[in-house]
């Protein structure tokens, strides 16, 4: 009698491991299938976010490229008038030094030839004046503001030398002498403009 309750017992253990066993593939089928449906809905969560991150790639871009181009633009800009400027202290450094050659002698002074440099004088001053005008708003650095301020102070001063000038043309030594401190004003104005186009990535060649 024992051994049959033995058997029963043996039997009973067996028909339950089956289903234990089931039971354990159940479970781990259902942790399986949780881990891919989180998988999943991280990689829908990232891929929604591609999009954004594209967007702002894209703005850091045009942002980057507008920025280029208003430097490329204010360089074009300033070098246009830099150009002006240095040609017209070119050309006044130049007549001034020829009206100091040709005074420099009584005897080889004409005051209508020094009427014709005195001229050519004040007209280069006042497109290097003119475009002065227009170059200074496009200064952006204290450098840049600093040197423009300076050159316009070395024209201002020149064209206050020049104002008595006019009435004294007749005077080759009184002609003489301002002539020769134009020539060292204007020379001395090319320092700041060679400073600002330096700092305005203009490829002028200044003086």
């Amino acid at each position: 009698m024992r051994n049959a309750w033995v058997v029963i017992a043996a039997v009973a253990c067996l028909a339950g491991i089956p289903s234990a066993h089931a039971a354990g593939n159940s479970s781990t089928s259902a942790t399986s299938s949780q881990k891919n449906s989180r998988y999943q809905q991280g990689s829908q969560q990232g891929m929604q976010q591609q999009p954004g991150m594209q967007q702002g790639q894209q703005g850091s871009q045009q942002k980057g490229q507008q920025q280029g181009a208003q430097s490329a633009n204010k360089s074009y800009e300033a070098t246009k008038h830099i150009a002006v400027i240095n040609a017209g202290l070119r050309s006044a450094e130049t007549n001034s030094r020829m009206l100091a050659d040709i005074s420099s002698d009584s005897r080889s002074y004409d005051q209508t030839h020094g009427q014709v440099f005195y001229k050519n004088i004040q007209q280069s001053l006042s497109e290097a004046e003119e475009h002065l005008a227009h170059l200074q708003p496009l200064a952006s650095t204290q450098q840049e503001k600093t040197q423009l301020q300076q050159l316009s102070k070395n024209l201002s001063d020149a064209k206050n030398m020049m104002q008595p000038m006019q009435n004294q043309l007749s005077d080759a030594k009184t002609v003489n002498s301002t002539a020769t401190k134009l020539e060292k004003q204007f020379s001395n104005s090319m320092q700041p403009l060679k400073q600002v186009a330096q700092e305005m990535n203009s490829k002028i060649k200044i003086g």
